[in-house]
């Protein structure tokens, strides 16, 4: 069994099954689409920046060509190898100029001039002026609220246009995507679990469920009583499900003992992907990790990596403070 498919992306509307194929179509370098999907970057700004550095040598092997998605243009009399290169090379904003082409259905020398216009009058974008407030806070302009936030202007708009939500939460959700999310575990405390044999009909927690067998671990299936929701109860101590409000995979196991707040701040402290915290309902100690994910065509590396964290955390918790429980191997009652 293949315990690792391969990973869907979505780039400008159209899906690809896998990044090699995706590579494929655009003529990107494969290694460098690796690379920068390792650092967070989205699919357009992948696109963007291999097709920059492929510009830059196809400059000094002659003539150029229309090669995936770069754009070949001329302005002013100078060939570019790209819309990209050519609205760097002129001091315009990149995604202004993507944005007035798409926008006004305009060829790419055209972009090009009413970028130039723009800059010249010092006019911006009536949609980039407009005030707006974002989690509770108003800026002046979409721009002074991308520059707050430290997105590219290109992540934000894409994730806009792809996934048909507004300015405030593409940029909201785009924060929260490149740094670390701190586990809440929200939604557990409020679960009331019993064993079920209902199929999962959750990508996330079926492709989770196969992997994890695959590498020996016990798996039950249980569900919330009221809402329906599945839960995977892994290893007789771990309870994974996902949570539509965070839009993430939620880790949480249930400790057998107590700590006092001084020895729970210094772990936080000292633990980067999961979290202590106690249940004020029940008095129970939590420990809580926790991984953003798509519903579907999600690559189920990280979730598998951000569970073992966890897990690895668990036992290291477990040596040092817990003691053997006489309902070992019983999932809790939440």
């Amino acid at each position: 069994m293949s315990v690792i498919n391969p990973q869907p992306i979505t780039c400008e509307g159209h899906e690809f099954g896998s990044i090699k194929e995706f590579a494929n179509h655009y003529g990107l370098n494969y290694a460098k689409v690796q690379h920068y999907r390792k650092l967070g970057k989205s699919p357009e700004e992948i696109v963007r920046e291999c097709q920059f550095s492929a510009a830059s040598k196809h400059s000094l092997l002659g003539e150029l060509k229309d090669s995936g998605n770069r754009i070949l243009c001329e302005y002013d009399g100078v060939k570019y190898s790209s819309l990209y290169e050519a609205a760097t090379a002129l001091g315009l904003s990149p995604s202004q100029v993507y944005d007035f082409r798409k926008r006004h259905h305009l060829s790419p020398s055209a972009a090009i001039e009413m970028a130039m216009e723009r800059q010249k009058s010092g006019k911006r974008p009536s949609a980039v002026a407009k005030k707006c407030i974002v989690d509770g806070v108003e800026y002046e302009s979409r721009e002074a609220a991308i520059k707050a936030y430290r997105i590219p202007r290109i992540t934000v708009y894409s994730r806009m246009e792809r996934e048909h939500i507004s300015f405030e939460e593409a940029l909201v959700r785009g924060h929260r995507e490149s740094i670390y999310c701190p586990p809440t575990a929200s939604l557990f405390p409020s679960l009331r679990l019993v064993p079920s044999k209902a199929p999962l009909q959750q990508p996330i927690l079926e492709e989770m469920d196969a992997s994890l067998r695959y590498y020996n671990i016990p798996v039950q299936h249980l569900r919330d009583m009221l809402t329906f929701l599945p839960v995977l109860f892994a290893d007789n101590n771990t309870y994974l499900f996902f949570s539509h409000e965070a839009r993430g995979l939620e880790i949480v196991s249930v400790l057998p003992f107590s700590l006092d707040l001084e020895t729970i701040n210094t772990l936080n402290a000292a633990y980067a992907c999961s979290k202590l915290s106690y249940n004020a309902t029940t008095g129970q100690l939590l420990l809580s990790g926790f991984q953003m994910a798509k519903e579907t065509g999600q690559d189920i590396k990280p979730l598998l990596f951000a569970y073992f964290s966890v897990a690895s955390i668990l036992e290291q918790l477990m040596r040092r403070f817990g003691e053997p429980s006489e309902a070992d191997g019983e999932p809790a009652s939440v």
